[in-house]
């Protein structure tokens, strides 16, 4: 089975979540960030990661989990917007993001 993990990509930090293990969790948006992100991911599971495209934002992020054979894709931010809207749904909700 495979995991999935969404991530929200900004300047100084990206917030990742998965649903499967109710997991939410902060890291810096640095090549050391990008490592305890690494470490933090599932190991006995296959898993696919999911962000918007942000520029430069998410660029480090993308080839870094490229480089290690981890599956990802990189999504045009007006898609995921009209596919909430086409579901009747909001897109980004508000919550806390534990750290």
């Amino acid at each position: 089975m495979t995991i999935y993990i969404g991530a929200d990509i900004g300047k100084d930090f990206f917030d990742v979540a998965t649903t499967e293990q109710l997991k939410a969790k902060r890291f810096k948006s640095t090549p050391e960030g990008y490592q305890d992100f690494l470490k933090w991911l599932p190991t006995e599971q296959s898993i696919h990661i999911a962000m918007e495209a942000t520029g430069k934002y998410s660029l480090g992020l993308a080839l870094k989990l490229y480089e290690q054979g981890i599956p990802v894709s990189v999504v045009n931010p007006a898609r995921i917007k009209r596919y909430g809207q086409s579901q009747l749904q909001r897109v980004k909700q508000t919550a806390k993001m534990p750290s």
